[in-house]
This record gives structure tokens, sequence and C-alpha cells, in this order.
């Protein structure tokens, strides 16, 4: 009898044990959140090279489109090409996807160059011939402006692989943010186009 008494005193004991580590487990304290300082630590060294290498790339190729527009205004063609627009997004497309870049964000970029320069062709375009300095031979949009453009398309590729990781940080954003006005620049390239060139990066 008193060893029956003895083990129900043990098991009871035991259970009591259990119960606590059970309620401990349930009570260990959660991970700490993110702190601010870790928010807010800086984007590595090379964040600003890269972002400036992406926008430089960006200005070389809307400073063609002053040449694109000329070459339209001697042949009196339209600004759009909506042939050859699709063609450069669906080449954009694969390459990009070969690169590994996301190929929605990738053609979304590519877009918004394509934007960007129709806005420089249009304002060229909409000015009185007459006003204009004495135009020089526009150099011929197949053989010459197009490789170029083609040239630049797949340096913005390059552009994009190193920053693609970023893309969803607001530090990357804001350094963008801060770059453009001081790197995105030249004839023609204001805010309003600034504007619709980075629209993608920065959203």
């Amino acid at each position: 009898m008193n060893e029956v008494f003895s083990l129900r005193r043990k098991l009871a004991r035991y259970g009591v044990l259990l119960a606590i580590a059970v309620m401990g487990l349930g009570c260990a304290p959660a991970a700490p959140p993110e702190t601010e300082a870790t928010l807010d630590a800086p984007l590595p060294a090379h964040a600003e090279r890269d972002v400036d290498a992406l926008l430089v790339v960006l200005r070389d190729r809307l400073r063609l489109m002053h040449d694109v527009a000329e070459f339209k205004r001697r042949a009196e063609l339209p600004v759009t090409d909506t042939a050859r627009e699709r063609q450069v997004l669906d080449q954009t497309a694969e390459a990009g996807r070969w690169r590994g870049l996301d190929a929605d964000w990738t053609v979304a970029v590519v877009r918004a160059q394509i934007d960007a320069g129709k806005l420089i062709q249009e304002r060229d375009l909409s000015r009185p011939s007459v006003i204009l300095p004495q135009p020089v031979q526009a150099p011929d949009l197949a053989t010459t402006i197009r490789p170029q453009i083609d040239a630049l398309g797949e340096r913005l590729l390059d552009a994009l692989l190193p920053v693609q990781r970023w893309r969803d940080d607001h530090r990357w954003r804001q350094l963008l943010r801060e770059r453009a006005p001081q790197v995105l620049e030249g004839d023609g390239i204001d805010d309003e186009v600034r504007r619709i060139a980075i629209k993608p990066l920065i959203e």
C-alpha cells in the first residue's frame, strides 16, 4: 500500500514539473524586432557607385533622343513607333530573364525610358524649325542611332543587375532620388523627364 501511495506522489510531482515546462515553452520571449538602427543602417559603400552607373546609362540614352527627333523631323515620321517599341520590350524581357533579372520590373524600367525619350522628342518636334540653329545632317536612325540605343539597352540590363536586390529598400530608393538630379541631366532632361525615367525604380 505504501508503495502504491509513493508511486502516486511521484507521478503527481512529475506531472506538475511537466506542466511547468510546457508553460515555460509557451511563454518564451519573442525574437526582438528590427530596431530603427538596423533599418537605417547605411547601404554598402558601392551603392552610390552602382546607382550612378545606372543613372549614367539612362542619361546617355535620353541624350540620343535629340538625334532621333531630328531624323524624324526630316523624314516626317511620327514620334511613336509601336512595332519598334514592342520589339524592344520583348527583347528586354528575354535578355533580362537570361541575366536573372525580374522580367516585369526590367520591362517597366525600359518602358519608362521609352516614354521619357518620347517626351523629349515631342518637345523638340513641337518647336518651329525656323528658330532652331542651322541643323547639321542628322545621323541615320536605322544604321547609326538605333544601334547606339540597342547597345545602351544592353548596358542598362547590366547596370540593373547589381541593384535589383535593393529595389525594395527605402534607403536605396532615397539614394537614387538624391543622385538623379546630379547625374541624370542634360539638354532636355528636366524634372518631368527625370521623374518619368526613374519612376519604376523608386516605386
